[in-house]
């Protein structure tokens, strides 16, 4: 449902010199959302090759046997997205266009195939009715046409979003859940009540330990401290200890992050000067955050694998030793070394912690993994020259042009491109996942940079 006032016609603007266009948009709607494979509201059999027969001699006579495949759920139903939005669009004197559009959307029931223990066999889940998200933002798009001199067109265009996303309720007694994808042991990704949905979820960096003691009292003074026991050496990332029970466990993981912008805005430009015109397109992402899991790699050396070309100039260094000395003869299997450690951090804004092939305990997911992906790009450059009819007699007429696709990148982000793609996910059901995937950086193949020479005519 939708209704709109146009103030320009009202008998206090109508006379105005200043707003050739005025109107107030409202609008509010239920839709629904079926997204999800066919035929889930039953059992699904079948079977395949491997899965439930095996001509392991080739007779070719075996019978096709069907196994349960995907539980069904008779009781489900269509998820409802609620939406309000406010919209304002105004025109000045016949050059200028400004859109403002505030909306809130609030999704209920939403379809989706909760995880079943081990026992209930290898079914796909069932497809429930379950959770609750809101999303609000901000849209605004501001326009203008205009001349400089004489002959000399110019155009603009600026558009910028923000938004807020927020999980309400997940089942009514869960309060967060993993993402769908673990690396190397670690989920660096959590859908949590009052936080965005694919949040970064890790343990808190603060600095490096600086000496022994620092490191048995978890960097904090604490004398109860007994984080030496969990792996803290000095020259190691520094962890907070956010429960306060003495250790850097698991249980210390907060959210630590979001993948999604502050702000996204977009920049058209156009020029036409005589018989050449002159076209630009900006993109911009503030404020979003990457997970940098390729950092497992080259800083911590899993696998061996090669490294940042600064990881040794740029690493923590001790003035003393700090390594391992192994257990006396004749002592048990499995019995810890001790560790003399004599030395003290020299430089504590090193980029990377000390390099040391044990040290699995900076390795953990935390927020030194985290990296922020703000960037402008651009993303369109177009020259071209308008080619009078009649400079060439069986042309009637011609436009050359140079284009350019990716021109260059501002941004602070240490990766190959921070404009990371969707990850391409689904689920054993075939559900979306890419929402509880994105932001995080595995290597993607960054975005071409193309030039480009074109000819556009008519004979």
């Amino acid at each position: 449902m939708g209704v709109g006032w146009r103030l320009s016609q009202e008998s206090f603007l109508s006379g105005s010199d200043l707003f050739s266009n005025a109107m107030l948009r409202f609008g509010w709607g239920i839709t629904g959302n079926q997204n999800i494979p066919n035929g889930r509201t039953v059992d699904l059999y079948g079977g395949e090759n491997g899965d439930t027969f095996y001509d392991i001699g080739g007779t070719g006579s075996i019978q096709t046997g069907y196994r349960l495949q995907s539980l069904g759920n008779p009781d489900l139903k269509w998820e409802e997205n609620k939406s309000v939005n406010l919209g304002f669009d105004v025109e000045l004197k016949h050059r200028t266009n400004i859109s403002v559009d505030v909306y809130n959307r609030t999704t209920d029931n939403l379809l989706f195939p909760p995880a079943l223990p081990a026992t209930a066999g290898v079914a796909n889940p069932p497809y429930v009715n379950i959770g609750k998200m809101r999303n609000r933002g901000i849209e605004v798009s501001l326009g203008y046409n205009g001349t400089i001199g004489e002959g000399k067109l110019w155009n603009m265009n600026l558009t910028a979003t923000h938004y807020n996303n927020e999980i309400l309720q997940i089942d009514g007694v869960s309060t967060s859940f993993f993402g769908p994808i673990a690396t190397r042991n670690q989920n660096a990704v959590i859908n949590q009540v009052g936080q965005p949905i694919g949040s970064f979820f890790g343990l808190m960096a603060n600095g490096y330990y600086t000496d022994s003691l620092d490191a048995a009292q978890c960097g904090t003074g604490d004398p109860l401290g007994k984080c030496w026991d969990d792996g803290a050496r000095p020259g190691r990332i520094k962890f907070v200890d956010v429960n306060g029970d003495h250790h850097i466990t698991a249980a210390d993981r907060v959210v630590i992050g979001s993948p999604h912008p502050d702000l996204t805005a977009g920049l058209d430009l156009g020029l036409r000067w005589g018989q050449f015109d002159v076209s630009a397109t900006f993109f911009g992402s503030f404020g979003n955050k990457i997970f940098d899991v390729q950092k497992y790699w080259y800083v911590f050396r899993v696998f061996d694998t090669n490294v940042r070309n600064d990881l040794l100039t740029n690493s923590a260094t001790l003035d003393g030793q700090c390594n391992a000395v192994p257990p006396p003869p004749g002592s048990p299997t499995g019995t810890p070394g001790t560790y003399p450690c004599p030395g003290k951090l020299t430089n504590p804004g090193a980029k990377y912690p000390r390099v040391d092939v044990s040290d699995d305990f900076s390795k953990q997911y935390s927020s030194y993994y985290i990296e922020d992906g703000t960037y402008v790009r651009l993303r369109s450059l177009q020259i071209a020259y308008n080619v009078p009819a009649g400079w060439v007699r069986w042309i009637p007429a011609a436009r050359i042009y140079v284009q350019a696709e990716n021109l260059f990148t501002i941004t602070g982000y240490e990766g190959l491109d921070p404009s990371l793609p969707a990850a391409n996910i689904q689920g054993n059901s075939q559900e979306d996942l890419r929402d509880q995937y994105r932001g995080v950086d595995r290597g993607s193949y960054p975005s071409n940079r193309l030039i480009s020479f074109g000819i556009s005519t008519s004979f």
